[in-house]
């Protein structure tokens, strides 16, 4: 009976589509501690390609676009293929692109576009092949593939490159690629074939998720011999187990030697771990264990979690630059892997004991010493104050001592002990004599005068108010006793009502304003400070019993003869007259 061997492999050699996968790209990503809000400062990052594991977008018949990870398959009608490629790290990174090894000549039919995609018009059979893109900074390099072939053709990735290994026992090139490497070093050839059925499922989707985890997401492969990881505290984490064989093994996943008990979820067939907290496994290995009927295979990765921990070890400039007490201050970060972070993720740590440091303890150099100004020697018109300037030096014991004039005078022009003051023009307030006391009466005899005042200058020029401000301002009006103000209201007796009853009857009044002395009339504003008194009311205001026709006014007779019977209230109140033929 014929025995069918059933193995269990890891994958090793992958084409660009999934260079995802290696630990090399997959620890390329530097811990994010970017804070948003509170504008924390970028730190540098390698470059990371950023894999997006879709179909090829068909916008037209015509024209086809694709990320990396993918296989562009070329039809007769195809006149377009862009070719993504999009990469972080900090620095920017910069992308070059190369097909089969050799860098890309660009010309009219291979354009690349400013967002760094490689566009093929109007392709044809010599365009097939691996088109590899590059990104690079200061911290290193990344690259992924892609493939370009025919429908229905598989395609071999081979290279012309030259690689040259002087330090490494190992070396892995594509097929194509001429070494030169040590004696007695181990070379791995690689034959990497694409087409249309290039990639089976599983690694599709693995390599799809580890490469969408992003920055904020820490992602690793186990290994046989053991992974690390260093992870932020409270992130997750993505850990994927990258085995394959035949019959498909059955993935376990293992904590520490023991099943699972922390918070996770299992993505492509159990072939990625996520733990949603770090913090939930401190310590301990995990491992992922594949089996199937030709046996059992063990891989492994560690996760370290970073501390936020206090550091005083930065320090505040010196207080001085010289003398004896210049100090500096500890300045207090929380820091996460020795990146400053904000300090609200240290608030749980207990703060070190901060102790301040001597610095720039030394003699100071000679310089010029004053004293505060004198008070000016005039108030206006220009006046002089001075000060005391001397030359000192302050040593390192806090003593002033004397210099010469001519020690400062090498460091710094000798400043001024003299200046002038108060150069503004002496200035007053002038008034003139009082006014006549004949203004409004504002009570009995009292009246007001006015008078005018204004600034000047000790020899009689006038200037602005302004100039007088600060000085105290003379009144320009005042009460004053006057006997054109003793007056009062007089008035007369009421007249007779007009009526003696209904709604319309009134009387009235004579109302002047005399001089209290005189009793003599004079102009009514003279009692304006007073109210004036009514002149007219209305009187008699009751309801008439109308048991007869009869007059109620005694001036019926001037209605009668003015015409105003005919209308309703003169009718009314001259019934009797209105009414006689």
């Amino acid at each position: 009976m014929a025995i069918k061997k059933v193995y269990i492999q890891t994958r090793k050699h992958v084409s660009g589509f999934t260079s995802s996968l290696r630990t090399s790209s997959a620890e390329a990503f530097l811990p994010t501690s970017v804070d948003p809000v509170n504008g924390l400062r970028r730190p540098h990052q390698k470059p990371a390609i950023l894999r997006k594991i879709s179909a090829a977008q068909q916008l037209s018949a015509s024209e086809v676009v694709t990320h990396l990870g993918q296989t562009v398959v070329l039809a007769s009608g195809t006149l377009s293929v862009l070719l993504h490629c999009e990469a972080v790290g900090n620095p920017k990174p910069t992308i070059s692109w190369a097909k089969n090894g050799e860098e890309v000549k660009y010309n009219d039919r291979m354009l690349l576009q400013p967002d760094d995609s490689l566009q093929i018009l109007s392709p044809v059979e010599a365009d097939v092949g691996f088109y590899a893109c590059n990104a690079s900074n200061a911290l290193g390099s990344d690259s992924v593939s892609i493939a370009v072939t025919l429908a229905g053709k598989p395609l071999i990735k081979a290279s012309r490159a030259t690689v040259i290994n002087t330090e490494s026992s190992a070396v892995t090139v594509d097929i194509g690629s001429t070494v030169k490497t040590i004696q007695r070093a181990n070379v791995t050839i690689s034959c990497q074939v694409a087409g249309e059925k290039f990639f089976d499922l599983p690694y599709r989707y693995l390599t799809a998720v580890l490469s969408s985890a992003g920055t904020s997401t820490r992602s690793v492969l186990t290994s046989s011999s053991g992974t690390n990881m260093t992870v932020s505290p409270g992130s997750s984490a993505l850990i994927g187990c990258a085995v394959d064989g035949h019959p498909t093994p059955n993935i376990t996943w293992l904590y520490s030697g023991k099943p699972l008990s922390l918070r996770h979820r299992l993505l492509a067939a159990g072939r990625i771990l996520q733990i949603l907290n770090v913090s939930d496994a401190p310590d301990g290995e995990f491992s992922c264990l594949a089996q199937n009927e030709a046996g059992l295979l063990t891989q492994k990765t560690s996760l370290a979690i970073q501390e936020y921990q206090w550091s005083g070890d930065k320090l505040m400039a010196c207080s001085a630059s010289c003398g004896p007490k210049g100090v500096q201050l500890p300045q207090l970060r929380c820091l996460l892997d020795g990146v400053e972070v904000n300090i609200s993720y240290c608030k749980e740590k207990p703060k070190p004991a901060l102790q301040p440091i001597a610095c720039n303890r030394r003699d100071c150099p000679s310089r010029w010493m004053v004293t505060s100004w004198s008070p000016c020697t005039r108030s206006c018109g220009g006046g002089i104050q001075i000060r005391r300037v001397t030359c000192q030096r302050l040593t390192v014991k806090g003593n002033s001592v004397p210099m010469s004039n001519e020690a400062c005078a090498q460091v710094s022009k000798r400043p001024v002990d003299t200046q002038n003051c108060n150069r503004q023009p002496c200035v007053e307030w002038v008034a003139s004599s009082w006014g006549q006391c004949n203004g409004p009466c504002i009570a009995p005899r009292l009246a007001v005068q006015h008078r005018q005042v204004f600034c000047q200058t000790k020899d009689g020029t006038s200037v602005s108010s302004d100039q007088c401000s600060s000085l105290s301002r003379p009144l320009s009006t005042q009460n004053c006793w006057t006997d054109l103000c003793g007056v009062h209201w007089r008035v007369s007796l009421w007249t007779v009502c007009t009526a003696t009853c209904g709604n319309y009857g009134f009387q009235s009044r004579r109302v002047d304003c005399v001089h209290i002395r005189t009793n003599k009339p004079v102009m009514e504003h003279h009692c304006s400070w007073r109210p004036r008194p009514a002149n007219w009311q209305r009187c008699n205001i009751m309801p008439c019993e109308n048991v007869e026709c009869r007059d109620t006014t005694r001036y019926c007779e001037k209605v009668k003869q003015l015409k105003l019977c005919q209308l309703t209230q003169f009718k009314s109140r001259c019934c009797g007259t209105c009414g006689k033929a």
